[in-house]
């Protein structure tokens, strides 16, 4: 199948989500939305005795409300775990929400877990 040949999705034509889709026009792929707990986290823990945090997985996801397009999100989250590992790494687990401006649902709901490295 060529480029020309690929079916455009809802997310991105504004005029077939629009039409079609039951959300009224385009949303953000959730997949997206998600990704976007990356920056966010900087913004709610900073832990200054680490060089590097990596993302080590996903316990749970859900995406609870669509996200519409040009909508403003923030993550809300909370410490649901800590553990010490050998040669001063640490697993934490985190509860995070993002939030969805104007929507009493939250868009997103996960709980992540994240190494961190001194």
């Amino acid at each position: 199948m060529s480029t020309t040949d690929t079916p455009t999705t809802t997310h991105v034509d504004t005029e077939r989500a629009t039409k079609e889709s039951p959300f009224g026009g385009p949303i953000a792929h959730g997949q997206l939305t998600l990704s976007l707990i990356v920056p966010m986290w900087s913004e709610v823990l900073t832990v200054d005795s680490v060089t590097m945090t990596v993302n080590y997985g996903l316990n749970k996801v859900r995406f609870t409300t669509p996200v519409p397009s040009g909508s403003r999100i923030r993550l809300n989250a909370a410490l649901k775990g800590f553990e010490a590992l050998p040669e001063g790494e640490a697993q934490i687990i985190v509860e995070g929400v993002i939030e969805l401006g104007g929507s009493e649902r939250p868009a997103v709901v996960v709980e992540a877990i994240y190494r961190m490295f001194e």
